[in-house]
């Protein structure tokens, strides 16, 4: 997959199955279905938890929302408690996120 940062166009390292973007941050899905996040400063997808997930979006303040694989609930990555909350949506197929 590629993408953009600032106007240049790089290609994801390691293989990928799905990816979104914040306004600033983006996330991926390996092809392990492990969630990983883009580190701005050095360009190295870094793992966000041992979350597999199926689909990722990501909403205006950069939370990233994902459907899991195997259980499909929605969950979505709380950053002060650096852990997955569950979002009470379950048999999910995909996942949209807009503004906060």
């Amino acid at each position: 997959m590629h993408y953009r940062v600032n106007g240049k166009w790089m290609k994801t390292r390691n293989c990928s199955y799905h990816i979104a973007f914040g306004s600033s941050d983006k996330y991926k899905a390996g092809c392990r279905h492990y969630l990983h996040k883009l580190h701005p400063s050095t360009n190295n997808w870094l793992p966000l938890g041992i979350l597999q997930v199926i689909r990722v979006a990501a909403d205006s303040n950069n939370t990233p929302y994902a459907v899991r694989k195997g259980e499909r609930d929605v969950v979505r990555w709380d950053v002060d408690r650096e852990e997955w909350v569950e979002m009470g949506l379950e048999k999910a197929a995909y996942v949209a996120a807009g503004n906060s």
